[in-house]
């Protein structure tokens, strides 16, 4: 599995779709994991940035 912080836990369902898709993508269920968290903290990163600057620009 891939190295994630242990906080994250994936449901059975979601691990059962995980390796489906690794099977019909030919990928490892590891990469697969790793690249939806990478993604959705960078988006979480996003965001955050994106809240930062409105929230500076509304006490100018």
């Amino acid at each position: 599995m891939a190295k994630v912080h242990l906080s994250y836990r994936l449901k059975q369902e979601t691990i059962d779709q995980t390796k489906e898709l690794a099977q019909l993508l030919s990928r490892s269920e590891a990469v697969i994991i790793e690249e939806a968290v990478n993604a959705y903290y960078s988006r979480r990163k996003e965001l955050f940035e994106e809240d930062t600057k409105n929230r500076l620009n509304k006490l100018k």
